[in-house]
């Protein structure tokens, strides 16, 4: 999938706002579109077959809010249908509290203990690796793979947790295992010990199993910093180290 921006949409496809609350989600409508091309066309990239949709700049960066990615799928199985998204695609997506709850209520903790909802900031150059490892420790797909250039502003550079201006990759790991023997917290630290070795970082707003070491080692050139400024401004004993608000192993 490639994209391009345009000023206004030409006759080779169709306007699609695809934020809009009635509209399929889009990892759905994608999905569609490639049963579509490959149902009577076993060589459609030989072929140059293509689909072409025009997208208002704000709605596909949006592309994912509505379906939460495609966790909703899980909570909501009928959430894509047409009966339900005409009527009541305007509430979607629902308050994280809500889906946590659900979560919580509804899904026994076995099926947890299957879950997997991680991501990982890696070099380019680590990519293959890294899919390879998480293939073979979760078999979770499909997987978000997001590019960004990382860029240095000048003065910062004692903060910037990547050293070299580079094309990095977000690897966002979402879904349910079927791995037979998954052991979430033994596969959860044999991939960050994958990322750490590498100069990488586990993304901190998802489950961790760093400890206390492991995550001074991953942010080492960020906290040099903030344990200066925490001592000088005499925060040590005011307030919990980032770590414990991170972890619940920081907090027990």
């Amino acid at each position: 999938m490639t994209g391009n921006f345009v000023d206004s949409c030409d006759k080779d496809g169709i306007f699609n706002p695809i934020g809009r609350w009635y509209k399929p989600w889009f990892h759905e409508y994608v999905r569609k579109i490639l049963n579509e091309c490959t149902k009577d066309n076993a060589n459609y990239l030989e072929k140059n077959v293509k689909f072409v949709d025009y997208i208002p700049t704000t709605d596909f960066f949006h592309r994912h809010d509505r379906s939460c990615f495609w966790m909703l799928s899980y909570l909501i199985p009928f959430g894509n249908h047409p009966i339900f998204r005409y009527p009541f695609g305007w509430c979607l997506p629902p308050k994280h509290a809500l889906i946590k709850w659900l979560k919580e209520k509804f899904v026994p903790d076995d099926v947890l203990d299957r879950f997997v909802c991680q991501d990982f900031g890696i070099k380019l150059e680590d990519l293959k690796e890294m899919v390879e490892i998480v293939h073979k420790e979760t078999e979770v797909y499909p997987l978000w793979l997001c590019p960004t250039r990382h860029m240095i502003p000048e003065g910062l550079e004692d903060l910037a947790f990547f050293k070299r201006e580079d094309i990095h990759i977000d690897v966002g790991v979402y879904g349910f295992t079927e791995v037979s023997d998954y052991d979430r917290v033994a596969s959860q630290r044999r991939l960050e010990r994958f990322v750490i070795d590498r100069d990488a970082y586990v993304a901190l707003y998802a489950e961790t199993q760093l400890s206390r070491a492991d995550f001074d080692e991953m942010l080492r050139h960020n906290l040099k910093t903030y344990h200066r400024l925490r001592k000088e401004l005499k925060c040590e004993d005011a307030f919990p180290h980032v770590y414990e608000k991170i972890s619940k192993l920081g907090r027990t």
